[in-house]
């Protein structure tokens, strides 16, 4: 089972990051988690590095978390950083990691409100860069793993409309999900490896990491014969997530 992924917008004034494999699968052990290391610059669809890391951790109170990002997470004027999702995001979890939280849904909402608050601050609430987007979403932040004790994942979206920002919005959170997740990726890739009998719900890490290992390389391996995996390259790193921390499988090249 899997969720769709949402197709590339291509713009200018931003940074998109749909472009890439981001997945994530529940075992009996935990949570697996995994990205290629591909990070494009737009202007002229040129390839800044193969070897980026887009897995992050992220640790409060009883809670431990794999999460990543997708969409436009930075935004520059004349050539400069105006403000970065990803930097951002580092001090927001940084903030939040003394507090305890009693389900994902409200470490979800703390998170995605502490970073509406700064995009005001930075960007305002009206942005011509950002007008240059379709109406609807700008990024999505995709968390899984433990918190108080319950496995889950979920998702908040940061939207617009003619480049006026909107609220965020929680999109889903699922408690022991057993879903083959694509937050970002290719469809066709995992309708394949379904057809080809691969696509196997696992059972323990080991088996989680494999698979996931699996559908992000397939994706890199394809992405000049498939339009789904044209952005899609470079190392890919997988990550674990259990109660009792988060732990890399495949390791990034770039931190």
């Amino acid at each position: 089972m899997y969720f769709p992924r949402r197709l590339p917008v291509r713009f200018r004034g931003v940074h998109w990051q749909d472009m890439t494999a981001l997945a994530s699968v529940f075992t009996l052990g935990g949570f697996v988690v995994g990205a290629d290391g591909r990070r494009m610059e737009f202007t002229g669809r040129k390839i800044v590095t193969d070897s980026a890391c887009k897995i992050y951790c992220a640790k409060a109170k009883k809670t431990m978390l794999a999460y990543g990002w997708v969409g436009a997470t930075s935004f520059f004027s004349g050539g400069t950083l105006r403000f970065d999702m990803l930097d951002e995001s580092r001090r927001i979890q940084s903030d939040l990691s003394t507090s305890d939280f009693k389900h994902l849904s409200v470490y979800t909402a703390a998170f995605k409100d502490m970073m509406f608050s700064a995009m005001l601050e930075r960007i305002g609430s009206k942005d011509a860069s950002i007008a240059l987007l379709p109406d609807g979403r700008i990024a999505s932040v995709f968390f899984a793993g433990y918190v108080n004790g319950t496995p889950a994942m979920g998702e908040a979206e940061f939207r617009h409309t003619n480049g006026t920002l909107l609220p965020p919005v929680l999109v889903e959170v699922l408690e022991s999900p057993k879903v083959f997740k694509i937050v970002s990726g290719s469809i066709a890739v995992h309708d394949a490896m379904v057809d080809a009998g691969v696509m196997v719900p696992p059972v323990t890490l080991a088996d989680g990491a494999e698979l996931i290992r699996r559908y992000v390389q397939t994706c890199v391996d394809n992405n000049g014969s498939c339009h789904e995996c044209s952005d899609i390259g470079g190392h890919v790193h997988v990550a674990t997530v259990t109660p009792q921390g988060f732990e890399w499988k495949i390791s990034p090249l770039e931190y």
